[in-house]
């Protein structure tokens, strides 16, 4: 894989600079190779870990304050199942690996992972590795909460102290981009299940920026068999505390294929005990004991939706009863500080077969981005709503599938606000032609792996945006190398054309455009350039 300072160096010595003001005249599009039926805002698949002679699973991902993306993910080899932890300081261009390290333990293997950061600045960033071990000799599983230090990376020790009992999940979550009161210099929280006489659902928080677990809450103790948790932090202008939500599965028998979902969430702040659970899939006769793998994710940021509250989104799987496909169903609460009053939406209603669901909150656009597997197209889709979820049942697609590969059994998809992008990434498990899980990595602002696909058939073209950001109008300058039909589409930030801009043919040379776009709000757009064999995104800001 060529590093970022070499794919820089390439597109440099292809391109022929302008001698425009550099501030009035930034430099700022994105290349992507073609992908024939995709979404022009998702670029090629990225290899996270290239070792194609290993089956990789469990696969998560997450990201620092400063953009910094960290991975994990699990193998098995004779000796033992290992864990490997990987870093990427370029937005998932390139992928370091930070350890690579066997358990020692040849009866284990890893059933569930999760990551999580703290830190506010690159010294003081610490990565937090959740893992479920499990013994499968004596069926055994025990969580695994370790703490590392980036800079130079090392571990930095264990926080989670509860062995020897039953475990079948752990989700990890933090709130460093709007941290709690409270916390210094944020807080990071642990949702986790232990199964004794009963099962259990136990939270763990951390005031001190993930040095230790200071405060221990029990969330519910249930005769059910505790399966799926997920884990979400909230706050907003009018509860500027922080809260962290979450929502577990429980099912009557550990063999059932479906259960119940349960919710709850810490009150009044983040390390504070929890409000009585409320059963979710009770408030529908056709979903009650019908549901499975909830995913939760809740607005963040100092701002209100329209309810002067804070919106919480639940995604999970359910089966249709009408042709018994699995369906991706959900519940929202525009008011979850303060009641339990819930309403379920379809997400997937078709006939496909929709699977494995997860949810996260952009709070630079205040939208829920959302992603699951269409198992019958073989598809990834990435899908977004608005914080006050308006319209709860019409999610805009952004695109059907952000993976270029059809070779999916079970991907996993997962979803993650990249922070110094200020939008979604996601990665995923493909299989290899050998039959091995691979990772991969993808995202909303357009990634590339190499030059050599960007520009085919010799064609050329070097193209600028100004002002960015502009309040009525848009110059677009651009240099072809080639006589090119070019399209330039004028778009909205789920991929959706709002203005066509130019549709022409063009003889080679320098070529200038202005385009009035006082019509449309302040906010976020896309500028989508299209010739005969390239096509380039650029994001532009209408300011007022």
């Amino acid at each position: 894989m060529k590093t970022n300072s070499l794919l820089t160096a390439i597109v440099l010595s292809l391109l022929i600079p302008f001698t425009a003001n550099a501030q009035d005249n930034p430099r700022n599009s994105v290349f992507s190779p073609y992908k024939s039926g995709a979404s022009p805002l998702f670029g090629k698949d990225i290899v996270i870990y290239d070792d194609p002679t290993v089956n990789q699973e469990n696969l998560a991902i997450c990201t620092a304050f400063n953009g910094w993306l960290f991975a994990a993910l699990t193998y098995q080899k004779p000796e033992g199942v290992y864990a490997t932890i990987l870093q990427s300081t370029d937005n998932g261009l390139t992928w370091e690996v930070k350890m690579d390290e066997s358990a020692n333990f040849t009866n284990n293997i890893i059933t569930r992972l999760s990551l999580t950061t703290s830190g506010d600045s690159p010294s003081n960033i610490k990565l937090y590795m959740g893992v479920i071990f499990k013994d499968t000799i004596y069926q055994i599983s025990t969580p695994f909460l370790g703490s590392y230090n980036i800079d130079p990376f090392s571990g930095a020790g264990e926080l989670l102290n509860d062995f020897f009992n039953m475990s079948y999940d752990i989700a990890l979550c933090n709130d460093f981009l709007n941290p709690a009161a409270g916390s210094n210099p944020n807080s990071i929280g642990v949702l986790y299940s232990k199964s004794g006489t009963k099962d259990s659902i136990i939270f763990r928080s951390s005031s001190n920026g993930g040095t230790s677990l200071d405060k221990r809450c029990i969330v519910r103790v249930t005769s059910n068999h505790v399966n799926k948790v997920s884990l979400a932090y909230g706050v907003s202008e009018s509860y500027p505390t922080g809260r962290y939500f979450a929502v577990w599965e429980e099912k009557d028998s550990p063999y059932s294929d479906y259960g119940h979902l349960y919710t709850a969430h810490s009150e009044p702040a983040f390390n504070s005990s929890f409000t009585q659970t409320i059963c979710l899939d009770s408030l529908d006769n056709l979903l009650i004991n019908q549901c499975k793998n909830p995913s939760i994710a809740c607005q963040h940021g100092s701002y209100d939706n329209d309810s002067a509250n804070i919106t919480t989104v639940i995604l999970y799987e359910t089966k249709n009863p009408n042709d018994l496909s699995d369906d991706i169903n959900g519940f929202y609460n525009r008011q979850s500080a303060t009641s339990n009053m819930f309403h379920s939406f379809i997400l997937t209603g078709q006939e496909d077969n929709d699977l494995q669901p997860d949810i996260c909150f952009n709070s630079y656009d205040s939208t829920f981005i959302a992603t699951y597997y269409n198992i019958s197209s073989q598809n990834l889709p990435f899908v977004k709503n608005n914080v006050n979820l308006d319209s709860p049942d019409s999610w805009s697609i952004v695109t059907i599938g952000y993976n270029d590969e059809h070779t999916l059994l079970a991907p996993c998809p997962k979803v993650i606000l990249n922070y110094e992008k200020e939008t979604g990434a996601n990665a995923w498990i493909s299989e290899s032609s050998n039959g091995n899980g691979k990772s991969l990595f993808d995202a909303f602002y357009s990634t590339y792996t190499g030059t050599e696909n960007i520009y085919l058939a010799g064609s050329k073209i070097d193209l600028v945006i100004y002002p960015n950001p502009c309040t009525s109008t848009i110059t677009i300058e651009f240099l072809n190398f080639n006589l090119e039909h070019i399209t330039i589409s004028f778009m909205n930030m789920f991929g959706q054309s709002l203005k066509c801009i130019s549709n022409t043919e063009f003889d080679a040379g320098r070529h200038k455009i202005t385009s009035d776009v006082s019509a449309y709000p302040a906010g976020s757009y896309l500028i989508y350039c299209r010739g005969d064999d390239f096509f380039m995104t650029t994001q532009i800001n209408i300011i007022r």
